[in-house]
């Protein structure tokens, strides 16, 4: 059970989903004092997303994981090396977002690297990625994307290099439909809708999903559920600094997760 403590006025949106056997859908804006205590329970909690987009700028922010200097999470990353090696191709306003979740995944990750597009007027050449030790894909829900599965990743010994895009779905649909060099490289989705109950930014389809627990989706089909466990756990870390950090969320209690 999740107990969180609140007395501040903030908005918030609530996009409450029906049962997956119903196609309803309702989105809920409102501004109100939140109650003193709210109790999500398990049984409550089904399919429902709390959306934590209200914009707040830290100050004085970690350089490294862009949280504030008391809910640092630099401490709680981890290592993990494995043979699928990840590229995030970052937006550079994504740089000094405190939502950013995609540089987590690259800090965790040892065979990851970080592109930045967008700050120059050059576009971004990603031409010497595409090299004969990997099988790259572009994790992106294109209308012709093969969905990324275990028959998928078998199907040839090679590694995988899978290129993220990190930034808007607008910033991601210019690196899937402008990069010639990438022309070739196959798409690959993941359609399993998201269940998270906390968002850091408002999805506005069932199986959108921060960079971070796309990474840690992609990573379950290719290499198994221990590195996804321990990029989940950190994805649902960076939820409760959020919600610490928001005065949402008493020391010694947890968002729902593993």
């Amino acid at each position: 059970m999740l107990i969180l403590p609140c007395s501040i006025i903030a908005d918030f949106v609530l996009s409450i989903r029906t049962r997956p056997c119903f196609t309803a859908t309702a989105e809920v804006r409102f501004s109100a004092r939140i109650p003193d205590r709210i109790k999500l329970t398990p049984e409550s909690s089904f399919g429902t997303e709390i959306n934590l987009t209200r914009a707040r700028k830290i100050k004085n922010p970690c350089p490294v994981c862009a949280a504030s200097r008391l809910l640092c999470l630099c401490d709680a990353i981890p290592e993990i090396e494995l043979r699928t090696r990840i590229c995030l191709v970052i937006h550079h306003r994504e740089l000094t977002r405190s939502s950013n979740t995609g540089l987590l995944a690259h800090r965790a990750l040892v065979n990851s690297e970080v592109r930045v597009r967008g700050d120059t007027p050059a576009p971004l050449d990603l031409s010497d990625l595409l090299i004969s030790q990997y099988r790259t894909f572009l994790l992106y829900p294109a209308d012709d994307a093969a969905e990324l599965s275990k028959k998928l990743v078998e199907e040839q010994p090679a590694p995988i290099q899978l290129i993220v895009p990190d930034g808007t779905w607008r910033q991601a649909r210019k690196l899937h439909s402008r990069h010639a060099e990438l022309k070739h490289v196959p798409r690959v989705k993941i359609t399993a809708p998201n269940h998270s109950v906390f968002q850091l930014r408002a999805q506005h389809r069932p199986e959108r999903m921060a960079t971070l627990q796309a990474i840690a989706a992609a990573l379950r089909i290719i290499e198994g559920d221990a590195a996804a466990s321990q990029l989940m756990n950190l994805y649902y870390l960076k939820i409760e600094r959020t919600l610490m950090g928001r005065g949402l969320l008493a020391k010694g209690t947890r968002p729902l997760g593993p």
